[in-house]
């Protein structure tokens, strides 16, 4: 397929992978993707440049450019993993204190990792169309949630211990799937649980209560564990709190974030987690 300069597109297959190309006039032209033969159906960034509409209007060039700098990205987090933990690290200590350091240089380096492993499925890699505004493409919430409920209905001793994790937006899903929470180091054994969802909700906006926990290799998750990279990368080292049938809820009335973010596991008691007003009034 060729655009209006004349460039060429292909995919090539050796049989245990398809290898898309441009052509440009250079003896060998560039590679811009090896994908297994049995993901391609998954790559629909790199299908879709190969496309004659996208030849033809010059999309596939813009493609083509984003995917050379999305490895550029990968080549610079690799080579560059420790400096940058080391600065993500010294700007959060520098305005929360030295206490932090060693849990957010390992959280720092865990996140380059995710952002690598998104990079390298591709998911930064296919231009972002904004729709045309239509009412038929109002969509329901991503995450909808049946069953909720009022801090003060949560029945329990108030000194039972509560563990509360932080977790981006996306890890909502993994909660919702699996009626837990991984791949995390705990070495309590708290009552309940809390899940602190972090911007833009700022705020505890789940509550269940804990079954068990168990080593991440030995969970039943609904997906295999290499497909949560975008929530938590997968560490045998690490355990899955499991929550009992039917007591995973979402708070009617959330508890929003006031004073220092909640970044990594913290614990409080049943009796603070009713009655806090915000997140500063969870902990000492």
């Amino acid at each position: 397929m060729h655009n209006e300069e004349g460039v060429e597109w292909g995919l090539l297959t050796n049989g245990a992978e398809y290898e898309m190309y441009r052509y440009d006039g250079t003896p060998s032209g560039t590679q811009l993707g090896a994908i297994p033969v049995g993901h391609l159906t998954q790559q629909t960034h790199l299908v879709r440049a190969l496309s004659k509409s996208s030849v033809q209007a010059g999309e596939s060039e813009q493609i083509a450019r984003r995917i050379h700098e999305q490895r550029q990205a990968i080549a610079t987090l690799r080579s560059n993993k420790d400096d940058i933990a080391s600065d993500i690290t010294q700007l959060l200590t520098s305005r929360i204190g030295d206490a932090i350091a060693a849990t957010v240089e390992t959280e720092a380096k865990e996140l380059i990792d995710r952002v690598v492993a998104s990079l390298e499925n591709g998911d930064a890699a296919a231009p972002v169309a904004s729709p045309p505004a239509r009412s038929s493409q109002i969509q329901e919430p991503k995450h909808t949630f049946a069953n909720t409920i009022r801090r003060s209905e949560i029945e329990g001793d108030g000194d039972a211990e509560v563990a509360i994790f932080p977790t981006r937006e996306s890890g909502i899903e993994f909660l919702l799937e699996n009626n837990a929470w991984g791949f995390v180091r705990i070495g309590r054994s708290p009552t309940y649980v809390g899940m602190y969802v972090a911007a833009p909700a700022q705020e505890v906006q789940f509550v269940a209560k804990v079954d068990r926990i168990v080593p991440a290799r030995e969970a039943d998750l609904a997906r295999p564990v290499g497909s949560y990279t975008e929530i938590a990368r997968f560490d045998p080292e690490k355990q899955v709190v499991l929550f009992k049938p039917g007591s995973l809820h979402r708070l009617e009335d959330p508890i929003p974030f006031e004073g220092r973010t909640i970044q990594s596991l913290r614990y409080t008691d049943l009796r603070r987690f009713k009655h806090a007003a915000t997140t500063e009034d969870l902990f000492e």
